[in-house]
């Protein structure tokens, strides 16, 4: 059984180090990513990886959601790379939250979508308008909340590990 575990390991690990390779791709994934072909062989494992799931996930959506995507590709494309790094910080923060904390996010998110644009935007400029020193306030507060927040799941990792 042991030794069955091992050898199930090591070709599970050998076709990770290799990667996704191109004659292994279906078809469907292929005619998405073909501007990739000449050059998948020289693309890093990871690289590999993420543009095969992309693809995937591409095939799964339909008209509506693909429109929706290259119009977010294309607003993405019109940042600057400050903006960019910004935004991929941000994401990087997110995705170290705990699933409950990502769940409040994306509720808090949902919430604040249902809202008319007359509501958000009284939101929006209620924060704007607040004094600087009420400003600053809040801000700790959400930051205060965000380092405890952190150092919770740090205990909890450390608690795991």
């Amino acid at each position: 059984m042991k030794i069955r575990l091992i050898a199930l390991t090591c070709l599970v690990m050998s076709g990770v180090a290799h990667g996704v390779e191109w004659q292994d791709l279906p078809q469907a994934q292929k005619d998405v990513l073909v501007d990739y072909a000449d050059q998948w062989s020289q693309l890093d494992t990871t690289r590999r990886e993420r543009l095969a799931l992309g693809a995937e996930r591409w095939l799964q959506m339909d008209a509506t959601q693909r429109q929706d995507m290259v119009q977010r590709y294309d607003k993405w494309q019109k940042l600057d790379n400050n903006r960019r790094q910004e935004l991929r910080q941000r994401w990087q923060e997110f995705r170290d939250l705990t699933p409950k904390q990502q769940r409040r996010m994306r509720s808090a998110l949902q919430n604040f979508k249902s809202l008319s644009p007359e509501q958000r935007r009284r939101l929006r400029d209620g924060f704007k308008n607040l004094s600087p020193q009420d400003r600053a306030k809040a801000l700790n507060r959400m930051k205060r909340a965000a380092d405890r927040s952190r150092r919770q799941q740090q205990m909890q990792r450390r608690r795991r590990d």
